[in-house]
Formats: structure tokens, C-alpha cells, sequence
């Protein structure tokens, strides 16, 4: 896991947002923001790894972390 995607949990946590790292899903399955639950499901197998961060932080996400927090 790289510092930047470290930094990103690290701020989830500080809002009582939980997550799941899964690295087993398929390269193309999306990660998954769940509001109503506060919860992240992340894929790091996504098949650019280097968008995790931006992912899980809203920017591609279908939820973003700011929506939920």
C-alpha cells in the first residue's frame, strides 16, 4: 500500500469510516463506497494501482468519502 492511499485510510478512520481491502476481486472490479454503512470496499488489484488513493479519497469513487464524512 502506498503512503498517499495510507493517508487517505488514515483520514476515513478519523471519521469513524470503516474499510475492507480485498486483494483478491478481478483487476476490473471497481472499489465501493457504502454511506449508509460508512464503509469503503477497496480493490487492490484495481488494475492501476497508482488511482487508489484518488479512488477511495471521491474523486472516481461513486461515493465520495466527502459525501460520507
Amino acid at each position: 500500500m502506498n503512503e498517499y492511499l495510507t493517508a487517505v485510510l488514515n483520514v476515513a478512520f478519523n471519521y469513524n469510516i470503516s474499510y475492507e481491502i480485498f486483494n483478491y476481486l478481478n483487476d476490473e472490479t471497481p472499489s465501493a463506497a457504502l454511506p449508509e454503512e460508512r464503509r469503503i470496499a477497496i480493490n487492490t488489484n484495481w488494475f492501476k494501482p497508482n488511482q487508489l488513493p484518488f479512488v477511495v479519497g471521491g474523486s472516481r469513487s461513486p461515493t465520495p468519502l466527502s459525501v460520507i464524512s
